[in-house]
């Protein structure tokens, strides 16, 4: 389980009073025990977004110009292949590259991933250089204090807004600072049927991607038991209900699943609540010249009870093997791309929210990506992300099921507190199936 722990605590845990940011100067390659000969190092993709070609361009294009010896190959999970097959195969990746929470549900639940303290002392990573939210999402993964993660980039929010559909309706853009209740009433001015399109106000995603919003958990970490039969994530189902309730902006069910694709293919949805960087990837990956419709950005809505919070702080982090047989260089190369900061302002400046602290942020994100001028770009960064409720190894599994009961909310239209109580007998059914294997 992941323990809860502040920064300052993190950071005499995992890395002790070191000054560096990488390595010792002048330390040579046997005193770190990696080696100068060539070395290739096979890297994994989790639970992400991204592409052979953005690995490319982030990670392996700055690992080899740093490391001439060492060579990243990427590897992705064929379909319906499982992360279990490679360890039965004895061919698991010596990297992993993960969303946390793919990590926290995967990886350590395989016994795979190694315990980075010892080398986050021997490589003296100074773990102090790191956003305090991004820390927090790496804390301890168990009562001993094991480091399983080093993170990243951090994952943010932010609403898209097609710009196209409020000015055909003569309705005004969405504001900064918006509640959840301001969205509401906006999307309802925008949701209406012309021409035989069904245009829909507002695309809030998942129900659990609403939950975080209030950094609600799903299993209690001691008892092992569902805890999502209560008020706050009544609130959240009914708060999210309300979206779908608006006449007209309830999607066919085959597409409920689908959250964010139809806002960008579709063109007739107003606001999408989201992550940033998937909207602007997505943007971005259509290239300057090949916009669907005019669109910005503005903050993620908030709930009322906590104005001016998005939701729970989330990371991107990479993991090692135990398995691997280059541990050394496999550290040197996360540490590298983690704790460097010319590789993360680069990628800052490529649209990616770094993991380490660096002064004027706001300013360096997105420079370089042509499609982000003149978008709304500084209110991505007025709101502050919610701290992150305690993972367990059943988040994953009580996602499905809480979503699984919130399409019968939308589609069969069942009272939200029997959703609810489904979804919390079906969770803990199926930990106690876990526990009797």
């Amino acid at each position: 389980m992941l323990a809860k722990m502040g920064k300052k605590t993190a950071v005499l845990l995992l890395a002790g009073a070191v000054s560096v940011l990488l390595f010792g100067c002048g330390e040579s390659a046997d005193q770190s025990g990696a080696s100068a000969e060539p070395v290739t190092l096979n890297v994994l993709k989790g639970q992400t977004s991204g592409s052979a070609e953005e690995f490319q361009r982030y990670f392996a294009d700055p690992v080899k110009k740093k490391y001439p010896n060492i060579t990243l190959q990427y590897v992705e999970l064929a379909k319906g292949q499982k992360m279990e097959d490679l360890l039965t195969a004895g061919d698991f990746p010596d990297i992993v590259f993960s969303g946390r929470r793919g990590a926290v549900n995967t990886i350590t639940t395989l016994d795979i991933a190694l315990d980075l303290n010892p080398l986050v002392k021997k490589h003296k990573l100074d773990m102090g250089k790191f956003d305090p939210t991004s820390l927090d999402a790496v804390k301890p993964s168990d009562p001993q204090g094991a480091l399983y993660m080093i993170p990243y980039t951090a994952n943010f929010y932010a609403m898209g807004y097609n710009k196209d559909i409020f000015d055909r309706f003569g309705v005004p853009y969405p504001k900064e600072g918006m509640i959840w209740e301001d969205v509401i009433e906006l999307a309802k001015k925008v949701t209406r049927n012309e021409s035989g399109v069904q245009y829909r106000g507002v695309e809030p995603g998942n129900v659990h991607l609403v939950g975080r919003g209030l950094s609600l958990a799903y299993v209690d970490p001691k008892s092992n038991k569902a805890i999502v039969n209560t008020d706050q994530w009544k609130r959240v189902f009914d708060l999210t209900a309300s979206m779908f309730e608006i006449p007209g902006n309830t999607p066919p069910q085959e597409k409920f699943k689908d959250a964010f694709d139809p806002f960008f293919t579709d063109k007739n949805i107003a606001m999408l609540p989201y992550y940033t960087a998937s909207i602007v990837d997505r943007f971005q990956t259509m290239g300057e010249n090949s916009q669907p419709f005019a669109w910005d950005l503005t903050t993620y809505p908030s709930f009322k009870e906590s104005p001016g919070m998005t939701a729970e702080a989330d990371s991107n982090v990479f993991m090692i093997s135990k398995t691997s047989k280059h541990p050394d260089e496999a550290f040197q190369v996360i540490a590298f791309l983690a704790a460097d900061e010319g590789v993360q302002t680069m990628w800052a400046k490529m649209g990616k929210l770094p993991s380490l602290e660096i002064k004027g942020i706001e300013k360096l994100y997105g420079q370089d990506i042509p499609v982000l001028k003149g978008k709304n770009v500084p209110a991505i960064f007025k709101s502050k992300v919610r701290v992150a409720h305690e993972d367990t190894d059943y988040d994953q599994m009580a996602r499905n099921q809480l979503q699984a009961a919130f399409t019968d909310v939308v589609y069969k239209k069942l009272d939200v507190r029997t959703a609810l109580r489904n979804a919390e007998e079906a969770i803990n059914k199926n930990i106690a199936n876990a526990g009797s294997k």
